[in-house]
C-alpha cells in the first residue's frame, strides 16, 4: 500500500451520559447560530430549524425561550446525553414519563465556535449502549412511531391564528416539556394515517397521526388541506 494512503475510518458510533446541571445546559444554546429541533410522540411530531434566545425562568421554575418556542421544567429532565453518529453530534433528552421527545442538533459545527466547543466538552459521567436509547426514542425520525409507549405523550393543538388565513397556532404540551410557535402552513398532504403540514422553506415540518387528526374539526382540516 502507498504510504502517501490514507485509510479513512469513520468513528463508531457512541452515546454518552452527560454531567451538566440542565440550566447550564440551555444556556448554552443561546450562541447556536441554528439548530434543528425535534419534538417527538405518538401524537404528532415537529421538526424546527431554529435558533435559541435566553431561556427565561418563570415564577413556577419552567424556562421559556420566545425565539425557538420551546419551554421546559428542568425538574422533569432525567438525564442528558450525547450521541456522535455519522460525524455530527445530536443532543437527546430524556423527560420523566417520556423517554426521549426532544433531540437538539447544532447544524453547521465547524461555524459555531464557542458554543459547540462548549457543548462538546461537558464532561462525560459514563458511557451508554446507543441501542438502549433508542428503545425510549432516541434517533426516532418524523414519519416514525416510538418504539415504546410512554407513560405521558404531548397534548397536540392546532388552531387558526388571528394573523393571517394560512397562519395556525401549534402547540406540543406535557406536564414537563413543550413547545408553541405560530405555523405558516403553505403546503399540506397525507400520507396513510398521518397529515403533514410544511411551512414556506420547509424549516417547520409537523406529522399529525391518525388519532390527532380524528380530533380536528371538519373546518381545520379543510383549512390545513386547503394550504
Amino acid at each position: 500500500m502507498n504510504r502517501a494512503t490514507r485509510i479513512l475510518v469513520e468513528p463508531k458510533p457512541r452515546a454518552e451520559l452527560l454531567r451538566i446541571e440542565p440550566r447550564r445546559f440551555f444556556g448554552l444554546l443561546e450562541n447556536l447560530d441554528s439548530a434543528k429541533l425535534i419534538l417527538r410522540s405518538n401524537q404528532g411530531t415537529l421538526f424546527r430549524s431554529t435558533q435559541f434566545g435566553v431561556f427565561v425562568s418563570q415564577e413556577d421554575g419552567v424556562l421559556v425561550d420566545l425565539v425557538s418556542g420551546l419551554f421546559v421544567d428542568p425538574k422533569g429532565i432525567e438525564a442528558i446525553y450525547r450521541v456522535c453518529e455519522g460525524g455530527r453530534e445530536t443532543f437527546e433528552i430524556e423527560i420523566e414519563g417520556m423517554g426521549i421527545p426532544l433531540a437538539i442538533v447544532p447544524e453547521r459545527s465547524l461555524d459555531l465556535g464557542g458554543c459547540v466547543r462548549g457543548l462538546s466538552s461537558i464532561p462525560v459521567e459514563r458511557v451508554i449502549p446507543l441501542e438502549m436509547l433508542r428503545m425510549i426514542g432516541a434517533g426516532t425520525w418524523l414519519d416514525e412511531s416510538l418504539p415504546f409507549q410512554p407513560e405521558e405523550e404531548f397534548a397536540v393543538g392546532v388552531s387558526k391564528s388571528s394573523f393571517g388565513e394560512e397562519r395556525f397556532d401549534l402547540k406540543f404540551a406535557s406536564t414537563h416539556i413543550g413547545i408553541a410557535i405560530q405555523l405558516q402552513v403553505t403546503y399540506s398532504d397525507r400520507d396513510g394515517s398521518c397529515v403533514r403540514l410544511y411551512d414556506a422553506s420547509s424549516e417547520s415540518v409537523v406529522f399529525l397521526r391518525s388519532e390527532r387528526r380524528a380530533a380536528l374539526s371538519q373546518e381545520m382540516r379543510e383549512g390545513l388541506l386547503a394550504c
